[in-house]
């Protein structure tokens, strides 16, 4: 699962590749991206490189590797102004620096973009674009080494680990807060990927090996985690009754909900007969 890509987007779009069969996965793609990805697809060489959704419908920014090992970088229209010229500007021309890195946040503003030699951001919260700016500097370059995993989610919530291993998180929700938290900070080198959901809440997914922890995931996401993720050999029994539990939760919330609703619904029809029946009563006799 080293290098493996999962975006999540607003509405029920995400996409996911580099899983054990290198494949891609996608769902309701905006149409630009889509046919983005219909190019990729062309040619079987080709290697997903990295892909991110902004807020946006049409913000996104996708990449590949060809089998040369060029990369190939493609955005949609709606990217934000500054980091359209921190890409296209003449300084900062993404040709040149084909390792070029995108992470969109909840605003459609936010963003957080870098390669080897800068790094350019917008509209972070307060603790982030703290942590951000020790990153980098302009004459000693980047202190702890290049981000490894940078990931936001709603409520400002956000995951960083830097190459030298220095990890910064931050989660006001209690669901990922506690999923982060049942790693140590000195085995967080085993963490394959974080995945925090700037669009829906508490969903996101944190595999490490031979782990994962995933929460509030739509149906659509919880299909593709049981089909992509967990028949991977790299996932042990563990991880599979994590999984097994949570839909085992989820279909008891959602049998209640329906006891609930049948409940409610034999009441109302209990007082609409109570409701015919006085006026049945009440009801003057046409003979009288």
């Amino acid at each position: 699962m080293e290098n493996a890509i999962f975006a999540f987007g607003p509405g029920q779009t995400f996409l996911f590749a580099g899983g054990p069969q290198e494949c891609l996965i996608s769902n309701a793609l905006p149409k630009g991206l889509r046919r983005v990805v219909d190019e990729w697809d062309q040619h079987p060489g080709r290697k997903v490189y990295r892909a991110a959704f902004g807020a946006e419908v049409d913000c996104w920014h996708f990449a590949w590797v060809e089998p040369d090992g060029e990369i190939v970088h493609r955005f949609g229209n709606k990217i934000p102004p500054p980091l359209r010229e921190y890409v296209y500007g003449k300084k900062n021309n993404f040709h040149d620096k084909p390792d070029l890195r995108v992470v969109f946040g909840e605003s459609k503003h936010t963003f957080i973009a870098w390669n080897d030699d800068s790094i350019c951001h917008w509209k972070l919260s307060e603790k982030l674009n703290t942590e951000v700016r020790g990153w980098f500097s302009v004459k000693t370059g980047w202190r702890y080494g290049l981000p490894i995993i940078v990931s936001l989610g709603s409520q400002r919530a956000f995951f960083t680990m830097m190459q030298n291993g220095r990890v910064k998180y931050h989660a006001k929700q209690p669901r990922l807060a506690e999923n982060l938290a049942r790693h140590q900070l000195s085995r967080f080198s085993d963490v394959a990927f974080v995945s925090l959901d700037a669009f829906h809440g508490e969903c996101h997914i944190i595999v490490d090996r031979g782990r994962c922890w995933a929460s509030k995931l739509s149906s659509n996401y919880e299909r593709f985690v049981r089909q992509i993720l967990w028949p991977a050999n790299d996932f042990d029994i563990e991880t599979r009754a994590i999984l097994h539990q949570a839909s085992e939760v989820k279909n008891r919330e959602l049998e209640q909900k329906i006891e609930e609703a049948e409940d409610l619904g034999d009441k109302l029809l209990d007082r609409l007969a109570r409701q015919k029946e006085a006026r049945r009563k009440t009801k003057p006799n046409k003979g009288d």
